[in-house]
């Protein structure tokens, strides 16, 4: 009675294991298909134009300075001079920007399809391991059901 418990417990786990290993994997198909679809909604956009781009912690010309800084001469805290204002010149053209934004894309798309692929990975590992622990405890307690009724 208690290795019939035992193996059906099993299979229950096994069967938790690939249904949800089962939803991740689809939802990494899609991302691998469909990279935009799935990115970080902020990201995404922050790379839509050269003037979000721009206004982004993304483009490095306009990355806020902290505007408390320790001071070195060990009397404490003291207050940054200059915050870098989005309202200030931009020493890059639009070409510029618009290439370094393009080059953001690519590397963000690039990004997720990597985190989708090495996880679709990890999921064909638990499948790997569920699915035959399924299968081994399955036919283990249909086996023990056929001497009972025997």
């Amino acid at each position: 009675m208690f290795t019939r418990i035992y193996a059906l417990a099993v299979c229950f786990a096994s069967i938790l294991c690939i249904a949800i290993s089962t939803g991740i994997g689809l939802y990494d198909m899609v991302q691998i298909t469909f990279p935009k679809l799935t990115m970080d909604s902020y990201l995404y956009q922050n790379l839509q134009s050269n003037e979000a781009y721009r206004q982004s912690h993304l483009y490095p010309g306009r990355m806020p300075i902290y505007p408390v800084m320790i001071n070195q001469g060990g009397s404490g805290i003291s207050r940054a001079a200059s915050i870098s204002n989005p309202n200030d010149e931009d020493p890059l053209s639009d070409e510029e920007v618009t290439q370094r934004r393009q080059q953001q894309i690519t590397i963000a798309i690039d990004n997720v399809r990597h985190d989708a692929l090495r996880s679709l990975m990890q999921i064909l590992i638990v499948l790997l391991v569920s699915i035959p622990l399924f299968i081994v405890h399955w036919r283990f307690a249909q086996k023990l059901d056929a001497q009972k009724s025997i």
